[in-house]
């Protein structure tokens, strides 16, 4: 019945096509499918406005608060006169000033992303649209959406589920995982819905609402298959909310159950269904994904709303605007989103849009209260709108238009009229029409020509002399938030051996509007590399090194190559501690021991003191042939590791081969106590060929290790080894056979069999390897 009547309605057919499309062009991330799919959803709400209106539209104030914010994102795209946003963002104009790389315009809007804006502008006005016309659907038409929104969910999940079954891993139809778990969160609850409409009044065919259960089990599978934690969490209240929420509408239809016994009963299930969703918290470690990360995203932003908080910088111009405030380098990643719907609404459209956001989603929960009791549809989807605003506190989903469309529409749908049509209001629809046209009028072109403008960079490449200077001075004005424009100006101008007052001028600006990048700093050290400032320089490539972590052994290599004094390389270390290790291991491999051995005492000296410095300090002294020095540092060496319970024997070692001095070694045996000590003296007098410190490190091996077969074997194992150096071999063998007596390993046996053979005594070898078991027990 719902198909006949919705080929009998174009409109409703256009709009069920819409809500199935919109998830699978690509999640509606791309710039071309964000203006595509808006200007089809503002073509779909005409039609079915139009519609509508002989019946008449009813408008309701929620509503506005939605327009509201359409109109908002489209005044942020109004170029006003200096003095005037001066007073409503004061910002903006630093934004444009910095390094006075460019003058600032006398007309600027208010956006610091116009062309991201333009194509949000878009966005919005496809949403009010949306929104109006899928509440005005009553009856029929209102659960022919309701299908619709189930079966987009249900298409892209099963899309999902095979491609997950094909190729061994995720990949659906959006990019980002959490965004389809929102998805099937909205397919999930508004399939249930479906399938309980029967018990709200009139019978409905077996075969539908089995169809809507199984499909509402294939997105739960769908959902689980994200491992998004925000999206599973979320899954689970919104089941735990449906079902609390049917049992109390069941109690008020049915007088019998109003009893205390069936509230008990209520309550029991409710608290049952919400200790269920505290191990699908813990089992996703929804805890430890937000305290790592998010909190750390979230705490420039304090800066970023006191800034802002009047008009916002303006809609998706968040990926520009927050790494002025970063702190965290986060492996220069780009943030695109802050994964928190209020934080981002409060940053792009400040106080104002934030405040039209929550009052209409108030008064859309406000009228639902009123309406009660809700149908099973209803009660679905206004779980599905908890559930997905709950998601969107860690995540990010509504600002593609593959969600957003259908988000959209179950809004509207909640926000359907009474049941009794009301008179045609000439005025409403004649206004209602007149917004939409108007703002999909200025919006629209805007946005398809902000397609254009995210290709700037790119342009700009290209470009050299003059034609860059002037293209970099426009892309400026339509992006005045972008640091990679300066960056990529800076770095063209060096290339071109440019004027360097004006790549001192796009460098402050690359690093006013991103301070926590690094690629503006290591352009500036090379700038003041050629004015012949090395202290400046030394400073900006311990920047460099800190947030570049991609990059860092290139930035120290060239920071070698420039720096060649003491005094620069002591204050990149001041800047950059961390860098020491690294620095001093390529000063060493270009033998250049004689300044590591002063960047070591300084970094014992004025840093945390650690048995890396000792040893880096060592083997400076043995490449400059300062024995006393090294022996010295070598002996506090060995008290540190020992100390910190971790021998540092290597350095030692080193120091021994060159000095063949074995009393550090001596001094060793006199001091083990563990099994490890002894191993590691072992190792080393085999090494250096002092066989008696290796055969009392036998002993003392076996005085802690023979009391079971394993052990023992090990030390004859060791035994037979050092009679093998010292060239006997009836001894060595014999020690082998009884290593393997006791415990037939495998490498005991090959080490044995090996030797035979070497020996020239392949039949003895033979017998060796038949002692092996099939399978050797594995060792430890």
């Amino acid at each position: 019945m719902l198909l006949i009547r919705s080929l009998r309605h174009p409109d409703l057919l256009f709009f069920g096509l819409l809500l199935i499309a919109a998830p699978l062009c690509k999640g509606g991330m791309a710039f071309e499918f964000q203006w595509s799919l808006s200007l089809g959803a503002v073509f779909v709400a005409f039609l079915s406005l139009f519609r509508d209106a002989k019946q008449g539209l009813q408008i309701r104030w929620p509503h506005f608060c939605f327009l509201f914010l359409a109109i908002l994102t489209c005044i942020q795209l109004i170029p006003l006169p200096a003095s005037l946003l001066q007073v409503l963002s004061p910002k903006v104009l630093e934004y444009y000033s910095a390094g006075h790389a460019i003058t600032p315009p006398a007309f600027a809007p208010l956006s610091l992303d116009p062309p991201g804006t333009a194509l949000a502008a878009c966005q919005q006005c496809a949403f009010f649209a949306l929104m109006l016309a899928a509440s005005q659907k009553r009856g029929e038409d209102r659960l022919f959406l309701c299908a619709a929104l189930f079966l987009s969910a249900l298409v892209s999940g099963c899309t999902a589920l095979c491609r997950l079954a094909i190729f061994q891993k995720w990949s659906g139809p959006f990019v980002n995982p959490n965004h389809m778990s929102s998805l099937c969160l909205l397919g999930v609850l508004s399939g249930l819905g479906l399938a309980l409409k029967s018990h709200d009044g009139k019978q409905r065919a077996p075969l539908p609402r089995i169809f809507c259960a199984i499909g509402a089990v294939i997105c739960i599978a769908a959902c689980l298959a994200t491992e998004s934690r925000g999206g599973n969490l979320a899954l689970g209240i919104g089941l735990c909310g449906l079902i609390c929420a049917r049992l109390h509408h069941q109690s008020l239809k049915n007088t019998s159950f109003r009893s205390s016994g069936a509230r008990c009963r209520i309550a029991i299930a409710s608290t049952v269904i919400l200790l269920l969703v505290i191990p699908i918290a813990a089992f996703f470690g929804l805890s430890d994904f937000t305290q790592e990360i998010k909190i750390q995203l979230w705490q420039p932003l304090d800066r970023y709303l006191q800034d802002f908080w009047r008009m916002g910088s303006g809609r998706n111009s968040f990926l520009y605007v927050y790494p002025h405030f970063q702190t965290a380098a986060f492996d220069s990643m780009s943030v695109s989103h802050p994964e928190n719907i209020l934080l981002q609404l409060a940053c792009e459209w400040g106080f104002l849009g934030l405040t039209a956001a929550i009052l209409g989603i108030f008064g859309l929960f406000w009228m639902l209260h009123k309406r009660r009791p809700l149908t099973a549809p209803d009660q679905g989807l206004c779980l599905a709108v908890i559930a997905i605003l709950l998601h969107e506190l860690c995540d990010f989903g509504l600002e593609t238009s593959g969600l957003s469309i259908p988000f959209a529409a179950t809004l509207g749908i909640l926000l359907r009229p009474h049941q009794t049509p009301p008179a045609p209001k000439h005025l409403a629809v004649k206004s209602a029409a007149l917004a939409v046209a108007a703002l999909s009028l200025v919006a629209f072109p805007l946005g398809l020509k902000a397609i254009d403008f995210q290709k700037d960079l790119q342009e700009l490449k290209g470009l050299s002399g003059e034609s860059q200077r002037a293209f970099a001075i426009t892309a400026t004005l339509r992006h005045p938030a972008d640091p990679f424009i300066a960056l990529a100006c800076a770095s063209r101008l060096e290339a071109a051996n440019g004027d360097p007052g004006e790549r001192s001028a796009w460098l402050a600006r690359a690093k006013f509007l991103y301070p926590a990048s690094g690629f503006g700093d290591w352009l500036e050290a090379r700038l003041n590399l050629q004015k012949r400032e090395p202290l400046n320089a030394a400073k900006n490539y311990g920047n460099a090194y800190l947030y570049l972590s991609l990059h860092r052994k290139r930035i120290l290599l060239e920071a070698i190559s420039g720096l060649t004094s003491l005094q620069p390389l002591t204050r990149l270390l001041a800047q950059a501690p961390e860098a020491f290790e690294q620095l001093s291991q390529l000063l060493l491999a270009k033998n250049r021991p004689d300044l590591v051995q002063p960047l070591a005492r300084y970094m014992i000296l004025e840093q945390a003191p650690g048995l890396t410095a000792f040893q880096l300090l060592t083997e400076a002294c043995l490449q400059l042939r300062d024995w006393p020095c090294a022996g010295q540092y070598a002996d506090l060496l060995y008290r540190l590791g020992a100390r910190f319970d971790s021998a540092l024997y290597q350095s030692k070692l080193r120091l021994l081969q060159r000095k063949s001095d074995d009393g550090w070694l001596r001094r060793a045996t006199g001091e083990a106590q563990k099994k490890s000590d002894w191993i590691q003296i072992y190792r080393q007098a085999m090494q250096l060929g002092q066989f008696e410190l290796a055969e009392q490190a036998c002993d003392a091996l076996w005085k802690l290790t023979a009391s079971t077969h394993e052990g023992a074997a090990d030390v004859l194992h060791r035994r037979a080894q050092l009679a093998a150096a010292q060239q006997k071999t009836e001894k060595a063998l014999s020690l082998w056979e009884a290593a393997i007596a006791h415990h037939p390993r495998g490498d005991i046996v090959r080490a044995a069999a090996a030797y035979a053979e070497k020996q020239g005594q392949p039949e003895r070898a033979k017998k060796i390897r038949e002692k092996a078991p099939e399978t050797p027990p594995k060792t430890p």
